[in-house]
């Protein structure tokens, strides 16, 4: 029997980000994201979300499954463009989600959506 360490960090706006953007970085194979809002699409070349979105595409290109479930904001061919599994979610039950596993080894939840609002503490809506 194998015991495992964990860590809990609590991160709020941009360091949330920051820290996501370093794991799926160094993802070797798979990220699932169910997320309420995903807005991956953001043209703005300064956006935090776009430094997201730009590590989420070089991990399918190095071959990590990415696979993303949403409810609203999810651009679907953005993400297939770039060989992203992408789904949404249309089930009559409430979909709030907002959890991220990394290689089965790191879980990131909270009330984060990913949107430009996601940066800035205490201000995730859309």
């Amino acid at each position: 029997m194998s015991t495992t360490l964990s860590t809990i960090e609590i991160l709020l706006g941009y360091a949330y980000l920051k820290k996501l953007v370093n794991v799926v970085d160094r993802a070797k194979r798979s990220i699932y994201i169910s997320m309420y809002i995903c807005r991956l699409d953001v043209k703005d070349p300064l956006s935090p979300i776009t430094e997201l979105s730009r590590a989420l595409i070089r991990a399918s290109q190095r071959g990590v499954l990415v696979d993303i479930t949403g409810s609203y904001g999810l651009s679907l061919s953005y993400l297939r463009d770039r060989k992203i599994k992408a789904h949404r979610y249309i089930g009559s039950n409430c979909f709030h989600n907002k959890i991220i596993v990394v290689d089965s080894e790191t879980v990131f939840i909270g009330s984060h959506n990913l949107s430009n609002h996601a940066t800035t503490p205490y201000r995730d809506w859309e």
